[in-house]
């Protein structure tokens, strides 16, 4: 959510959270943006810090969901072809 977290003189910026449902561990951190980017390095961050969660339950936001599908379907008879999130498409790409 985007808000003037550290006071009305400072500039409006992004909590982005996650939280363990196992332990109800809540873990945050502010940015300038809530992009693509700024949500993985959120989760790197818990991953280095916890490890690495056996599942990630996300809102519908475009850099979790696949947007293809939503606007282009393969006709009856073809298989589609995987189609990787923002998320993933950085992941594969070896960016950090």
């Amino acid at each position: 959510s985007v808000h003037n977290w550290f006071g009305p003189d400072r500039p409006k910026v992004y909590c982005i959270a996650m939280i363990d449902d196992a332990s109800s561990r809540l873990f945050a951190g502010f940015y300038e943006a809530d992009s693509t980017l700024t949500n993985k390095d959120l989760i790197k961050r818990y991953i280095n810090q916890y490890g690495c969660p056996l599942v990630l339950y996300t809102d519908k936001a475009s850099h979790f969901i696949d947007n293809l599908h939503f606007v282009v379907k393969s006709p009856p008879g073809h298989a589609e072809s995987p189609v990787e999130t923002q998320i993933q498409r950085t992941g594969s790409r070896g960016a950090n």
